[in-house]
């Protein structure tokens, strides 16, 4: 059962309960009611999930003690029957109660988790599972603090699909696996850029790094490549600031005079 039909039903009986407790009894009975029905919609809404159950079940044998104790000890008491009506009527009202919220913390918690689900996949392009644009951007950013702090160095690269007689796309999927594969998986990072480019962040590397991360490219793509040429071309630039869009313009401008 859907737990949106099984709140409804919950719901239902709830009302039902508190109409038919209203009906049994005096006047004091009903106010007494009336407070204990308050704290129980009001504690089992504000407590935490795990607390809800012990909340309940206190209040059904309070209530149930006190109903006894009224009755033995008191003259005045309304009829047994009447008490024992009236508490079973509020226990199934309780439980009612319990089951509702419990459902809705559990729908609120499960909305929150595919919250965070969707946020963590915006992190990433869905056709490539490589970081978007702006997630590589403010972990570039991030990193470069840290690197600036350490005194480490970085290199961009900056990788350009030759223009090919195949789908475009079908190799732009096949370079973001080939690039995922060839970069530090702890350390480096990837996206692919608005015009079909791919922009690499190699962390705390020098020339020799950048050299083995194109051996390994050229390496990942010819496993999965015909063609004996690397269908791309590979731009890197040292990041001289500890800035990203500074050392991306930098870059561009290596490309624009290759």
């Amino acid at each position: 059962m859907k737990p949106t039909v099984s709140m409804t039903i919950l719901f239902t009986i709830m009302t039902l309960c508190l109409l038919l407790m209203f009906q049994v009894g005096g006047a004091l009975l009903q106010a007494i009611s009336m407070m204990l029905v308050l704290a129980a919609v009001a504690g089992m809404a504000l407590l935490p999930k795990r607390y809800i159950f012990p909340a309940a079940l206190s209040l059904i044998l309070l209530y149930g003690f006190y109903l006894t104790g009224w009755s033995v000890f008191f003259a005045s008491a309304p009829a047994q029957l009447t008490l024992i009506s009236h508490h079973i009527l509020f226990s199934l009202f309780t439980v009612s109660v319990w089951l509702f919220f419990a459902s809705f913390k559990t729908l609120l918690a499960e909305h929150a988790a595919l919250e965070k689900q969707v946020d963590e996949l915006k992190k990433y392009e869905p056709s490539s599972m490589l970081l978007s644009i702006s997630e590589f951007e403010s972990r570039v950013e991030l990193m470069l603090t840290g690197m600036k702090r350490r005194g480490e160095s970085g290199y961009l690269l900056h990788i350009v699909l030759k223009p090919q007689v195949y789908a475009t796309a079908a190799l732009q999927k096949s370079m973001s696996g080939v690039i995922l594969e060839s970069i530090r998986a702890q350390y480096d990072m990837a996206t692919i850029n608005q015009d079909g480019s791919f922009s690499v962040f190699l962390q705390n590397t020098d020339e020799t790094g950048v050299g083995i991360v194109k051996n390994r490219l050229d390496e990942n793509r010819q496993k999965i490549m015909a063609a004996e040429e690397p269908p791309y071309d590979v731009y890197s630039s040292y990041m001289e600031e500890y800035d990203f869009h500074t050392s991306a313009a930098q870059l561009y401008r290596v490309r624009k005079e290759a």
